[in-house]
C-alpha cells in the first residue's frame, strides 16, 4: 500500500478489518474444532502396531498418554518399552509437546545375562511426545523414547551406559471412544 501525505490510513484499516471478518468465521470454526473433548478417552494405534491411549483431563487443558513401544538396543536386542506421559499441557490450538526424563529401577528386580554374567540394570529414558487434536474426535502425533542402560554394580563409579536403546520416531493416531 502506498501512503501519500495528508491521506488518512483509517479507510485502509477499515477495509482490512472487513476482509478479515469475511475470513475469520471459518478460521474460528477450525480453531474450535482442534480443541480436545474435556474428560474424553482416545484409543488408537502406533505405526508399530501397538495400542495407544490418550486421556484428556476434565478441564481439557492437559492429557495423559500411554503406549507399549518396541525399542532396539545395541547389546540387549529388541525390547518392549512401556511409555507413559502424564500431565502434558494442551495449548489453545489443540497442540501439545512434552519431553520427560525418567529412571526405571524396576529392571534391577530381574537380572539379565550379558556375556555370561548376571547384571542388575536400570535405565534412564528421555521420552518425547508431540501431537495435535485434528478434530474433537481425532488426535495424532509422534512418540520417541531413547534410553541409556546402566549396570547397577558399576554405577556411579563408571557412569558410562553399557547399552543404548531407541524406538525411533513412532507416529500414532487415536479416535475418541
Amino acid at each position: 500500500m502506498r501512503v501519500t501525505p495528508g491521506r488518512s490510513l483509517r479507510g485502509s484499516y477499515v477495509a482490512a478489518a472487513a476482509a478479515l471478518a469475511l475470513v475469520a468465521p471459518g478460521a474460528v470454526v477450525s480453531a474450535e474444532a482442534a480443541r480436545p473433548t474435556k474428560g474424553a478417552d482416545y484409543v488408537g494405534a502406533t505405526s508399530q502396531g501397538s495400542r495407544i491411549e490418550v486421556e484428556v483431563g476434565r478441564r481439557g487443558r492437559g492429557l495423559d498418554a500411554a503406549a507399549d513401544l518396541r525399542t532396539r538396543c545395541a547389546l540387549l536386542g529388541r525390547r518392549t518399552f512401556y511409555s507413559i506421559s502424564v500431565l502434558v499441557p494442551v495449548r489453545r490450538g489443540g497442540r501439545f509437546s512434552e519431553t520427560s526424563i525418567e529412571a526405571d529401577f524396576d529392571l534391577m528386580l530381574n537380572p539379565i545375562v550379558v556375556d555370561g554374567r548376571r547384571k542388575r540394570i536400570f535405565d534412564v529414558s528421555v521420552t518425547r511426545l508431540t501431537g495435535r487434536f485434528v478434530s474433537p474426535r481425532r488426535v495424532r502425533g509422534t512418540l520417541r523414547v531413547e534410553s541409556a542402560v546402566y549396570d547397577r554394580a558399576t554405577y556411579p563409579a563408571d557412569d558410562r551406559p553399557f547399552d543404548k536403546c531407541d524406538t525411533g520416531v513412532v507416529s500414532w493416531t487415536a479416535r475418541r471412544r
